[in-house]
């Protein structure tokens, strides 16, 4: 399966930009749009196919000065090994990827034993919305009834850009 084809127009966005892809995992990629800069994870997994979209990820990522770079997987990786090995992450991984409970590690559990990767953990990352419908992609998964929520869903990363051009 093409990975663009779980998007009903793949080339285009609901603003009638071009999508474009800004850079790819395994089987899946991250777009964005030309017009509204809006991003989404796309998932083409052989089993489970999915477009999340990355709430102000184009403000958080990329080049720049205060943009983390699209290739620093780190924080995501170290989660995917504490997932594997059953061991509760470190505060700032709970916090940036809001796990509150033993459901909310469970849910994320089964994302990674299902075959989501570290790559896109990452791109989900510090978005509570984009990591509940990441968990919910994922058929059979138990803990379908969680909805994450992270300490950055109510911090206005555009406010933060505007500050910084002062």
């Amino acid at each position: 399966m093409a990975l663009l084809e779980c998007i009903q127009q793949p080339h285009r966005c609901n603003c009638g930009g071009n999508l474009k892809e800004k850079d790819r995992g395994l089987f899946s990629a991250t777009i964005a749009c030309s017009k509204c800069h809006t991003c989404s994870l796309v998932i083409g997994h052989r089993r489970f196919q999915e477009r999340i979209p990355l709430r102000d990820f184009h403000l958080k990522r990329g080049d720049g000065p205060l943009k983390r770079p699209f290739h620093d997987l780190g924080m995501a990786e170290r989660l995917a090994n504490c997932l594997d090995l059953d061991v509760w992450p470190s505060p700032a991984t709970v916090l940036d990827f809001g796990i509150v409970s033993h459901s909310h590690f469970g849910a994320l559990q089964h994302v990674v034993r299902s075959g989501i990767t570290a790559y896109e953990l990452d791109r989900v990352v510090g978005d509570g919305a984009a990591i509940t419908r990441l968990i919910n992609t994922i058929p059979g998964q138990p803990y379908g009834e969680v909805v994450f929520h992270t300490v950055y869903d109510d911090f206005s990363w555009e406010a933060e850009e505007e500050f910084e051009e002062l």
